[in-house]
């Protein structure tokens, strides 16, 4: 006798469809509870309390976004809030560290650049520039209302007659940054004479060709508003790049010009002690 037995496909019992059908009910349940705003919440608080801050803030703002009224918006409102305090008070730290790179660079009185070296005495904070004296006589510019001049007395020693000299900057601190104000102008501190303020005679005491060092008084003009509200950094720039310029005609004759300098923008720690002396911080406790 042949007995013929039917084989039924198991993916086609009532059993399996129905199982099939619990999942599909489980996978839309589980999808609606991962768009609610009780789930998003739990997992932004995950985030946070895994110090992903910024991921965790971007999340609560979403689910504030999308549900402003919602009965979590308050708890929302507060951890976004707390967060901000979070990323201020990091970011203050940051902040504070990377200052203190720019105040851990020592001032220099000496600086030697190549053939020259540069020594710095103090700097003057004046309404008035004095400048250029002969005798008992003086050449002054007045900074008017509501600027200031910052002068520096500096003395330059040459072993070349004709040096470039290096450029004086003033940048202020911005943060974690420095960004720059102003180049100052080079001035002679003194004529031997007034014929020789005249260009009548070469002086030899201003002439790197007759004399070793000679004085500047070279000055910045800026706002009482600017020096009173910023840590500002008077610096010299160790290419030298100020050149001299003769004018037989100019009272006086001879003057060094910054015409062929350039000057970054913005300076790191790193950039200023590389690139640059620093010979004083004004205002360090701003």
């Amino acid at each position: 006798m042949l007995l013929l037995v039917a084989c039924n496909n198991p993916l086609d019992s009532p059993e399996y469809l129905l199982l099939q059908k619990d999942l599909e009910n489980t996978r839309i349940r589980l999808a609606q509870v991962e768009n609610s705003p009780e789930w998003k919440l739990r997992k932004a608080l995950e985030l946070k309390r895994n110090g992903n801050y910024d991921e965790a803030q971007k999340r609560l703002e979403l689910i504030l976004a999308k549900d402003p009224n919602s009965v979590l918006s308050k708890i929302v409102q507060k951890e976004i809030y707390n967060l901000k305090a979070i990323d201020l008070v990091t970011s203050k730290k940051v902040d504070q560290v990377v200052q203190s790179r720019f105040f851990e660079l020592a001032e220099q009185k000496k600086t030697v650049l190549d053939s020259l070296t540069l020594s710095f005495r103090k700097v003057n904070i004046r309404q008035r520039w004095t400048h250029d004296k002969y005798g008992k006589k003086a050449h002054f510019t007045n900074a008017g209302k509501g600027n200031r001049y910052v002068i520096p007395e500096i003395i330059i020693k040459s072993k070349t007659a004709n040096p470039k000299l290096p450029a004086l900057l003033i940048y202020r601190l911005d943060n974690r940054k420095l960004i720059f104000v102003k180049a100052l102008k080079y001035k002679f501190n003194r004529w031997g004479n007034y014929n020789f303020y005249l260009g009548n005679e070469p002086d030899p005491q201003n002439d790197f060709a007759l004399k070793k060092n000679i004085k500047f008084l070279p000055a910045a003009l800026l706002t009482k508003e600017m020096i009173q509200q910023n840590t500002l950094f008077l610096v010299a720039q160790k290419e030298p790049c100020v050149v001299r310029k003769e004018d037989r005609f100019n009272n006086p004759p001879i003057t060094y010009v910054n015409s062929f300098c350039s000057y970054p923008k913005e300076l790191t720690a790193e950039e200023l002690k590389a690139n640059f002396s620093l010979l004083k911080i004004i205002n360090k406790g701003k």
